[in-house]
């Protein structure tokens, strides 16, 4: 055998047979084994019973996965865009966590046409809208099952989201972003104003929905607003609140001598999330239709108010220990 180099020939060994690589045996000497059958990239590091194995890349995201399926159940953050028109087709960017490639997304009332995965943050969906318009829930499935309520808006109209930029007359520990404004500074109240008016001789509606402060818990009135604000002097129109007297969480509506108290439900002062189940992901509507205000809680009319705008209004929000998300203002297409 040369000695001139590090190769050494099948045939040096008086084994003569392609695809065949050197191992060493259980007593310390070199033989060649078929390449088929040792376990290299094909070996499944799950499962495999040798030691000294290590994951690759391909094993370690299937490890991933098979962790995230088994333990977690997927998380939506937001939808973008989380609104369409009926009888729509485009893309909704879906953000969350836990998500894998095996990932399923339906959406009530509408049509899937198909899912392109982009990372265990994020799935790209496409989506065809009906007819019904109204707010529809989102279910995601990785193994386990997610459902969010109300998470797409399907409305005949031109849908606006304030900006941070948009709101201005800051007052208070607060902080005003995207569609939402958030307490800062827990049993303190804050407010903000929308720097755009709105035009009393369209056809809109304004929702919003109030979500429990992550800061403490509700105690007592701690009353939390969405308002109408007359532009011409900044005089209150109209008040949404949601207060906490007792043990209950109540939603009131305030327009000029009318009234509305809806009684959410029954709760615990020593348990935040008790709080939370009332709240969470309840849409608040002020609907203005042909010269008629009505005033709709979790998708039902509750309050005809008698009396109507005769100006255009701007939109204040004012919290305390109940912030309030996914702002909209929509002008109505009918």
């Amino acid at each position: 055998m040369s000695t001139n180099h590090n190769r050494i020939k099948v045939s040096d060994l008086e084994t003569n047979g392609p695809d065949k690589i050197l191992i060493t045996n259980e007593k310390g000497e070199l033989e060649f084994e078929d390449i088929n059958s040792i376990k290299t990239n094909s070996y499944n590091g799950l499962d495999y019973i040798q030691e000294g194995k290590s994951l690759d890349a391909r094993q370690g995201k299937v490890l991933k996965e098979l962790i995230y399926n088994s333990a977690y159940a997927p998380h939506l953050e937001e939808l973008i865009p989380n609104h369409f028109l009926p009888n729509e087709t485009n893309n909704i960017i879906v953000k969350g966590s836990f998500f894998t490639p095996s990932t399923t997304i339906t959406i009530e009332g509408q049509i899937i046409n198909y899912i392109k995965f982009k990372s265990d943050n994020e799935i790209i969906v496409n989506v065809t809208t009906g007819n019904a318009e109204g707010n529809f829930d989102i279910t995601l499935n990785n193994g386990k099952s997610t459902t969010y309520i109300d998470a797409l808006t399907i409305i005949l109209g031109t849908i606006f989201t304030p900006l941070s930029t948009d709101w201005n007359s800051q007052t208070g520990a607060i902080t005003a972003t995207d569609g939402k404004v958030e307490t800062l500074s827990y049993m303190s109240t804050g407010s903000v104003i929308w720097n755009s008016q709105l035009d009393w001789t369209k056809n809109f509606e304004i929702r919003c929905k109030p979500r429990k402060s992550s800061l403490g818990i509700p105690i007592g009135y701690q009353y939390s607003f969405l308002q109408l604000l007359n532009a011409s002097d900044n005089s209150n129109k109209l008040n949404l609140a949601w207060n906490y007297p007792s043990n209950y969480v109540q939603c009131r509506a305030f327009f000029n001598n009318e009234a509305y108290s809806d009684v959410i439900g029954v709760g615990s002062n020593s348990s935040l999330e008790s709080w939370n189940t009332y709240i969470e992901n309840i849409e608040i509507k002020v609907r203005w239709l042909d010269g008629i205000l009505t005033f709709w809680h979790n998708g039902q009319l509750k309050k005809t108010f008698s009396g109507g705008l005769t100006q255009n209004v701007k939109l204040k929000a004012s919290v305390y220990s109940t912030d309030l998300y996914d702002i909209k203002y929509i002008e109505l297409a009918t």
